[in-house]
Protein backbone atom coordinates (compact mmCIF):
# COMPACT_ATOMS: atom_id res chain seq x y z
CA UNK A 1 0.00 0.00 0.00
CA UNK A 2 0.99 3.77 -0.44
CA UNK A 3 3.58 4.78 0.00
CA UNK A 4 5.64 1.69 0.73
CA UNK A 5 8.30 0.92 -1.88
CA UNK A 6 8.58 -2.55 -3.18
CA UNK A 7 10.12 -4.45 -5.44
CA UNK A 8 7.81 -6.35 -8.10
CA UNK A 9 9.62 -9.80 -10.31
CA UNK A 10 7.54 -10.46 -12.82
CA UNK A 11 7.13 -14.47 -13.79
CA UNK A 12 7.47 -13.79 -17.75
CA UNK A 13 9.61 -11.39 -19.12
CA UNK A 14 7.34 -8.60 -20.49
CA UNK A 15 8.64 -5.33 -21.58
CA UNK A 16 7.11 -2.89 -19.27
CA UNK A 17 8.63 0.92 -18.20
CA UNK A 18 7.65 3.68 -16.56
CA UNK A 19 3.84 4.89 -17.03
CA UNK A 20 2.91 1.18 -17.61
CA UNK A 21 0.37 -0.01 -15.11
CA UNK A 22 -0.04 -3.69 -13.29
CA UNK A 23 -3.97 -3.74 -12.82
CA UNK A 24 -6.74 -6.52 -11.82
CA UNK A 25 -8.10 -8.29 -14.36
CA UNK A 26 -11.28 -7.34 -13.20
CA UNK A 27 -9.98 -3.69 -13.19
CA UNK A 28 -8.82 -2.79 -16.11
CA UNK A 29 -8.67 1.01 -17.34
CA UNK A 30 -9.29 2.10 -20.93
CA UNK A 31 -7.12 2.28 -23.54
CA UNK A 32 -6.72 4.59 -25.80
CA UNK A 33 -4.70 7.56 -27.47
CA UNK A 34 -7.89 9.69 -28.20
CA UNK A 35 -10.17 10.52 -25.51
CA UNK A 36 -12.86 13.68 -24.27
CA UNK A 37 -11.88 16.22 -21.19
CA UNK A 38 -13.37 18.93 -19.15
CA UNK A 39 -9.93 21.19 -19.53
CA UNK A 40 -9.08 24.33 -17.33
CA UNK A 41 -6.88 26.74 -19.20
CA UNK A 42 -4.10 28.44 -16.51
CA UNK A 43 -2.08 30.59 -19.00
CA UNK A 44 -2.75 34.27 -20.39
CA UNK A 45 -1.46 32.83 -23.87
CA UNK A 46 -4.87 31.01 -25.16
CA UNK A 47 -5.19 27.58 -26.02
CA UNK A 48 -3.52 27.04 -29.55
CA UNK A 49 -5.05 24.56 -31.31
CA UNK A 50 -2.62 24.21 -34.43
CA UNK A 51 -0.13 23.56 -31.67
CA UNK A 52 1.34 20.12 -30.08
CA UNK A 53 1.49 20.07 -26.14
CA UNK A 54 3.36 18.19 -23.48
CA UNK A 55 0.66 15.58 -22.15
CA UNK A 56 1.52 14.61 -18.74
CA UNK A 57 -0.40 11.56 -16.98
CA UNK A 58 0.07 9.53 -14.18
CA UNK A 59 4.11 9.28 -14.32
CA UNK A 60 4.68 9.18 -17.88
CA UNK A 61 4.54 12.02 -20.84
CA UNK A 62 3.52 12.33 -24.33
CA UNK A 63 3.31 14.82 -26.76
CA UNK A 64 -0.86 15.77 -27.75
CA UNK A 65 -3.15 17.74 -29.51
CA UNK A 66 -6.02 19.69 -28.71
CA UNK A 67 -7.90 18.29 -31.67
CA UNK A 68 -11.11 20.90 -30.77
CA UNK A 69 -13.06 23.07 -28.34
CA UNK A 70 -16.56 21.56 -28.03
CA UNK A 71 -18.06 24.30 -25.47
CA UNK A 72 -16.59 26.31 -22.82
CA UNK A 73 -18.59 26.56 -19.45
CA UNK A 74 -20.30 29.84 -18.44
CA UNK A 75 -18.89 30.33 -15.08
CA UNK A 76 -22.52 32.52 -14.27
CA UNK A 77 -25.14 30.42 -15.99
CA UNK A 78 -22.44 26.64 -15.43
CA UNK A 79 -24.06 26.09 -19.40
CA UNK A 80 -21.48 24.99 -21.25
CA UNK A 81 -21.70 27.17 -24.66
CA UNK A 82 -20.04 26.83 -28.01
CA UNK A 83 -16.67 28.00 -28.43
CA UNK A 84 -13.80 28.17 -30.63
CA UNK A 85 -10.96 29.58 -27.69
CA UNK A 86 -10.01 29.20 -24.34
CA UNK A 87 -8.27 31.91 -22.47
CA UNK A 88 -6.65 31.95 -18.98
CA UNK A 89 -9.37 30.43 -16.49
CA UNK A 90 -11.50 29.20 -18.96
CA UNK A 91 -13.27 25.87 -18.56
CA UNK A 92 -13.75 23.75 -21.73
CA UNK A 93 -14.79 20.52 -23.11
CA UNK A 94 -12.19 19.14 -25.35
CA UNK A 95 -11.21 16.07 -27.47
CA UNK A 96 -7.92 15.00 -27.33
CA UNK A 97 -5.18 12.94 -29.21
CA UNK A 98 -2.10 11.44 -28.23
CA UNK A 99 0.51 10.15 -29.98
CA UNK A 100 0.68 7.01 -28.34
CA UNK A 101 -2.03 5.20 -25.95
CA UNK A 102 -2.51 6.22 -22.02
CA UNK A 103 -4.53 4.06 -20.00
CA UNK A 104 -7.31 5.58 -18.17
CA UNK A 105 -10.18 6.21 -16.29
CA UNK A 106 -12.82 8.59 -16.38
CA UNK A 107 -11.70 11.10 -13.76
CA UNK A 108 -15.67 10.71 -11.51
CA UNK A 109 -14.22 6.91 -11.19
CA UNK A 110 -10.60 7.70 -10.57
CA UNK A 111 -8.81 11.08 -9.65
CA UNK A 112 -5.52 9.26 -9.77
CA UNK A 113 -5.41 7.77 -13.72
CA UNK A 114 -8.21 10.31 -14.98
CA UNK A 115 -5.99 14.02 -14.32
CA UNK A 116 -3.41 15.23 -16.42
CA UNK A 117 -1.85 18.37 -17.16
CA UNK A 118 -0.69 20.18 -20.24
CA UNK A 119 3.06 21.23 -20.49
CA UNK A 120 4.03 24.45 -23.17
CA UNK A 121 6.87 22.38 -24.58
CA UNK A 122 9.05 25.56 -25.53
CA UNK A 123 8.57 27.10 -22.08
CA UNK A 124 7.90 24.33 -19.96
CA UNK A 125 5.36 26.00 -18.20
CA UNK A 126 1.71 24.44 -16.92
CA UNK A 127 -0.61 25.60 -19.38
CA UNK A 128 -3.84 23.41 -18.76
CA UNK A 129 -5.19 21.00 -16.18
CA UNK A 130 -7.87 18.25 -17.39
CA UNK A 131 -10.13 15.92 -16.13
CA UNK A 132 -10.86 12.79 -18.66
CA UNK A 133 -14.51 12.47 -19.09
CA UNK A 134 -15.07 9.39 -21.77
CA UNK A 135 -13.43 5.99 -20.28
CA UNK A 136 -16.82 3.71 -19.75
CA UNK A 137 -17.64 0.93 -21.68
CA UNK A 138 -17.15 -2.15 -22.52
CA UNK A 139 -13.58 -2.72 -24.24
CA UNK A 140 -12.20 -6.36 -24.86
CA UNK A 141 -8.41 -7.21 -24.43
CA UNK A 142 -7.62 -7.28 -27.87
CA UNK A 143 -8.97 -3.50 -28.70
CA UNK A 144 -6.72 -2.52 -26.23
CA UNK A 145 -3.68 -3.91 -27.22
CA UNK A 146 -4.19 -2.55 -31.13
CA UNK A 147 -4.44 0.41 -29.03
CA UNK A 148 -0.82 0.20 -27.80
CA UNK A 149 0.28 -1.38 -30.52
CA UNK A 150 -0.58 1.40 -33.08
CA UNK A 151 1.96 3.89 -31.81
CA UNK A 152 1.66 7.92 -32.96
CA UNK A 153 -2.39 8.70 -33.41
CA UNK A 154 -1.31 12.32 -34.93
CA UNK A 155 -0.78 12.76 -38.41
CA UNK A 156 2.60 13.70 -39.22
CA UNK A 157 2.67 17.44 -39.26
CA UNK A 158 4.30 20.63 -37.97
CA UNK A 159 4.96 21.16 -34.42
CA UNK A 160 5.72 25.09 -34.73
CA UNK A 161 2.05 26.86 -34.96
CA UNK A 162 1.68 29.57 -37.38
CA UNK A 163 1.50 31.72 -33.93
CA UNK A 164 4.09 30.90 -32.75
CA UNK A 165 5.90 31.62 -35.69
CA UNK A 166 4.52 34.86 -35.90
CA UNK A 167 5.87 35.70 -32.31
CA UNK A 168 9.38 34.47 -33.42
CA UNK A 169 9.61 36.00 -36.63
CA UNK A 170 7.62 39.32 -35.75
CA UNK A 171 5.67 38.33 -39.65
CA UNK A 172 3.13 35.91 -41.06
CA UNK A 173 4.04 34.21 -43.85
CA UNK A 174 2.94 35.40 -47.14
CA UNK A 175 3.43 34.81 -50.93
CA UNK A 176 4.16 38.58 -52.68
CA UNK A 177 3.27 37.62 -56.28
CA UNK A 178 4.69 40.08 -58.82
CA UNK A 179 2.07 39.89 -62.09
CA UNK A 180 3.57 42.00 -65.60
CA UNK A 181 4.57 41.88 -69.38
CA UNK A 182 8.20 40.76 -70.28
CA UNK A 183 10.26 44.05 -69.69
CA UNK A 184 7.67 45.54 -66.79
CA UNK A 185 10.63 46.16 -64.44
CA UNK A 186 9.04 43.13 -61.95
CA UNK A 187 12.47 41.18 -61.22
CA UNK A 188 14.24 44.44 -60.62
CA UNK A 189 11.15 45.45 -58.19
CA UNK A 190 11.73 41.65 -56.50
CA UNK A 191 14.91 41.97 -55.82
CA UNK A 192 14.50 45.65 -54.21
CA UNK A 193 11.81 44.80 -52.34
CA UNK A 194 13.59 41.49 -50.87
CA UNK A 195 16.48 44.33 -50.20
CA UNK A 196 14.09 46.98 -48.51
CA UNK A 197 13.07 44.09 -46.16
CA UNK A 198 15.69 42.80 -44.92
CA UNK A 199 16.57 46.18 -44.23
CA UNK A 200 13.54 46.64 -42.07
CA UNK A 201 14.56 43.44 -40.31
CA UNK A 202 12.05 41.47 -41.89
CA UNK A 203 12.92 38.02 -43.60
CA UNK A 204 11.59 37.47 -46.93
CA UNK A 205 13.56 35.99 -50.74
CA UNK A 206 13.41 36.28 -54.01
CA UNK A 207 12.35 32.52 -55.20
CA UNK A 208 14.53 31.46 -58.08
CA UNK A 209 12.67 30.36 -60.78
CA UNK A 210 15.21 28.80 -62.71
CA UNK A 211 14.30 25.32 -64.17
CA UNK A 212 11.07 25.49 -62.70
CA UNK A 213 7.45 24.70 -64.03
CA UNK A 214 4.43 27.07 -61.95
CA UNK A 215 2.74 24.30 -60.34
CA UNK A 216 7.00 23.98 -59.03
CA UNK A 217 7.02 27.80 -57.93
CA UNK A 218 3.56 27.10 -56.22
CA UNK A 219 4.61 24.48 -54.77
CA UNK A 220 7.55 26.17 -53.15
CA UNK A 221 5.76 29.63 -52.18
CA UNK A 222 3.48 27.35 -49.97
CA UNK A 223 6.38 25.80 -48.07
CA UNK A 224 8.07 28.94 -47.47
CA UNK A 225 5.03 30.89 -46.81
CA UNK A 226 4.00 28.13 -44.34
CA UNK A 227 7.07 28.51 -42.58
CA UNK A 228 6.69 32.08 -42.13
CA UNK A 229 8.65 33.97 -44.69
CA UNK A 230 7.63 36.46 -47.31
CA UNK A 231 8.51 34.74 -50.24
CA UNK A 232 8.39 36.91 -53.65
CA UNK A 233 7.91 35.60 -57.54
CA UNK A 234 8.23 37.47 -60.50
CA UNK A 235 7.38 34.50 -62.32
CA UNK A 236 5.79 34.43 -66.22
CA UNK A 237 2.29 33.58 -65.13
CA UNK A 238 0.23 35.42 -68.43
CA UNK A 239 -3.17 34.18 -67.72
CA UNK A 240 -5.31 34.78 -64.76
CA UNK A 241 -5.92 31.22 -63.69
CA UNK A 242 -2.65 30.54 -63.90
CA UNK A 243 -2.36 33.27 -60.61
CA UNK A 244 -5.60 31.80 -59.43
CA UNK A 245 -4.35 28.75 -58.80
CA UNK A 246 -1.37 29.62 -57.04
CA UNK A 247 -3.71 31.63 -54.91
CA UNK A 248 -5.46 28.23 -54.52
CA UNK A 249 -2.53 26.48 -53.24
CA UNK A 250 -0.94 29.41 -51.06
CA UNK A 251 -4.05 30.62 -49.27
CA UNK A 252 -6.03 33.46 -50.48
CA UNK A 253 -5.60 35.43 -47.40
CA UNK A 254 -1.35 34.95 -47.75
CA UNK A 255 -1.25 35.56 -51.35
CA UNK A 256 -0.58 39.68 -52.42
CA UNK A 257 -0.89 40.16 -55.98
CA UNK A 258 1.17 43.40 -57.43
CA UNK A 259 0.51 44.48 -60.95
CA UNK A 260 3.57 45.97 -62.21
CA UNK A 261 1.79 47.76 -65.15
CA UNK A 262 4.32 49.43 -66.97
CA UNK A 263 3.32 50.97 -70.09
CA UNK A 264 3.21 48.48 -73.12
CA UNK A 265 5.58 50.36 -75.67
CA UNK A 266 7.83 50.74 -72.76
CA UNK A 267 8.43 47.01 -72.29
CA UNK A 268 8.56 46.34 -75.87
CA UNK A 269 11.81 49.05 -75.99
CA UNK A 270 13.19 47.19 -72.87
CA UNK A 271 12.57 43.53 -74.21
CA UNK A 272 11.92 43.93 -78.27
CA UNK A 273 12.18 40.28 -79.10
CA UNK A 274 9.61 38.96 -76.14
CA UNK A 275 6.32 37.63 -76.53
CA UNK A 276 3.78 40.17 -75.36
CA UNK A 277 0.44 38.19 -76.64
CA UNK A 278 -1.97 36.44 -74.33
CA UNK A 279 -1.48 38.52 -71.00
CA UNK A 280 -4.04 38.89 -68.98
CA UNK A 281 -3.89 41.84 -66.36
CA UNK A 282 -5.24 41.14 -62.96
CA UNK A 283 -8.57 42.49 -62.21
CA UNK A 284 -8.87 43.18 -58.47
CA UNK A 285 -5.28 43.16 -57.49
CA UNK A 286 -3.82 43.87 -53.96
CA UNK A 287 -1.80 46.83 -55.36
CA UNK A 288 -0.93 48.16 -58.72
CA UNK A 289 2.37 50.31 -59.64
CA UNK A 290 3.61 51.74 -62.89
CA UNK A 291 7.86 51.95 -63.21
CA UNK A 292 7.39 54.35 -66.00
CA UNK A 293 5.51 56.86 -63.46
CA UNK A 294 7.45 56.07 -60.41
CA UNK A 295 10.91 55.12 -58.98
CA UNK A 296 11.88 51.93 -57.95
CA UNK A 297 12.10 53.00 -54.28
CA UNK A 298 8.44 54.84 -54.04
CA UNK A 299 7.03 51.10 -55.96
CA UNK A 300 9.01 49.30 -52.83
CA UNK A 301 7.62 51.62 -50.04
CA UNK A 302 3.68 51.07 -51.47
CA UNK A 303 4.13 47.48 -51.49
CA UNK A 304 5.55 47.43 -47.77
CA UNK A 305 2.31 49.93 -46.82
CA UNK A 306 0.19 47.30 -48.38
CA UNK A 307 1.56 44.13 -46.05
CA UNK A 308 1.57 46.48 -43.24
CA UNK A 309 -1.93 47.05 -44.01
CA UNK A 310 -2.48 43.23 -44.49
CA UNK A 311 -1.44 43.09 -40.74
CA UNK A 312 1.38 41.32 -42.04
CA UNK A 313 3.87 42.79 -39.53
CA UNK A 314 3.87 42.92 -35.75
CA UNK A 315 6.23 44.08 -32.46
CA UNK A 316 8.61 40.88 -31.88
Amino acid sequence: FAPMSVTLRLQDEVDVSRGDMLVHPDSRPRVSRNFEADLVWMHERPLDPDKSYILKHTTQMVRAQVDCIESRLNLETLVHEPSTQLGLNDIGRVQVTCRRALYFDAYGSNRETGAFILIDSLSNVTVGAGMIRSGMGNQDLEQALKEVRAGSGLAAKTEVSPRERRERLGQSGATVWLTGQPGSGRWSLAYALERRLFDLGHTAHVADPVGESLEGIASAARACTNAGLITICAFESKRRAERAQVQSRVGQERFVEVFVDTSLAVCKERRPDADFSGFEPPTTPALTVKLDSIRMHEAVEQIVATLARAGQFSER
